[in-house]
């Protein structure tokens, strides 16, 4: 009888096998343990660096609009409807369509719009934070609608009619005046802002009652349209000039689609605001003033005291939030950024004018 032979094969036991598994987990977690702090910063880096890009996306253009604030306007601003007959307090961070972003307290101080007019926490969002706006004044040199004096303005002061000279046309398509502009007039008698309702025509302009921002009131005492004819007579003008305005407010907001973002949001005249920014969590803005009755200075005031013609320096202050969490799981990451700025209109006397 012969013998057979018996083959082994090599290969691992099931013990084996666990013990090269454990091993071989281990070796992966503690590769991803290591791993994480770098994927942790990089992920903290890339976020710090979207929010100082928010932030100063949003502080450069306050910047840019606060220097040039009050360029082409009368000195001292322009007084807003007021007295008997006013209805509705004039006021700003409003459109036709959305209504008034702002709440109560941001209106005009002295119902007058001055080059800088200070919005001290007028609106509510994020945490529950209250958070300050800015709004600024200055002419819009983009249309040269004071080429001529207006060939007629009626007698409520409701409706004006330009010259047919002018160009391009006021319904010009790109540069154009449109419903929601605002229009500051200048004659010997004074001067006066109003809101453009619609552009009847090329030469015909309507300012009519109840606009977002209540400038256009007829049926006010003074500070009106109307209030720049001649004292007694009804309708009849002196020759009058016209030209359109950037009234400009910065405030924070939250989309409604996106309810966890909030943006910073820019407002020209009554047109729907755009956000510039998103991210920011928090706005604080203070006032350098100068008396130049007294000769005193005060600084880091809140709503310029009630003073926003003595403002010379703004302050401005932006807070912005990650939207994840922080480095190695931490909360939110936040940036702060301050600037100071003087607005040339107002912190320049020539001595010699």
């Amino acid at each position: 009888m012969s013998k057979q032979k018996i083959s082994k094969q090599s290969g691992f036991t099931l013990l084996e096998a666990m013990i090269v598994f454990i091993l071989a987990a281990a070796l992966f977690t503690s590769t991803l343990t290591l791993l994480r702090p770098a994927a942790d910063i990089s992920t903290f880096s890339h976020q710090r660096g979207e929010m100082i890009l928010n932030s100063r996306a949003a502080m450069n253009s306050i910047v840019r609009e606060l220097a040039i604030a009050g360029t082409g306007l009368p000195q001292g601003g322009i007084q807003l409807p007021d007295g008997s007959g006013l209805d509705g307090t004039p006021r700003f961070g409003c459109d036709s369509v959305h209504g008034c972003w702002l709440n109560s307290s941001a209106v005009f101080p002295n119902n007058r719009l001055y080059y800088i007019t200070p919005g001290h926490q007028t609106f509510a969002v994020g945490e529950g934070q209250i958070n300050d706006s800015v709004t600024l004044a200055y002419r819009d040199e983009s249309f040269d609608l004071d080429q001529f004096p207006l060939v007629d303005i009626s007698n409520d002061g409701t409706e004006i009619t330009v010259d047919s000279r002018t160009t391009p046309a006021i319904d010009n398509a790109s540069t154009g005046i449109e419903a929601g502009d605002i229009l500051v007039f200048l004659n010997a008698n004074g001067s006066a802002a109003a809101v453009v309702t619609s552009v009847v025509s090329a030469t015909e302009i309507h300012l009519k009652k109840d606009d977002a921002i209540n400038f256009n009131q007829p049926g006010a005492e003074y500070g009106n349209v109307k209030s720049l004819a001649n004292a007694g007579t009804p309708g009849d003008y002196p020759p009058t000039e016209a030209f359109r305005i950037n009234l400009v407010t910065y405030f924070l907001a939250v989309d409604a689609n996106l309810p966890d973002s909030i943006f910073m949001m820019r407002q020209v005249n009554t047109h729907q605001p755009v956000p510039i920014a998103e991210g920011i969590e928090r706005t604080q803005v203070t006032y350098d003033i100068y008396d130049d009755a007294t000769h005193s200075a005060s600084s880091q005031l809140v709503a310029a005291n009630g003073f926003p013609n003595q403002i010379r320096k703004v302050n401005l202050a932006i807070w912005s939030k990650s939207p994840e969490e922080g480095l190695f799981g931490r909360g939110s990451d936040r940036q702060a950024m301050t600037t100071s700025v003087s607005a040339r209109n107002l912190s320049f006397t020539d001595r010699y004018d």
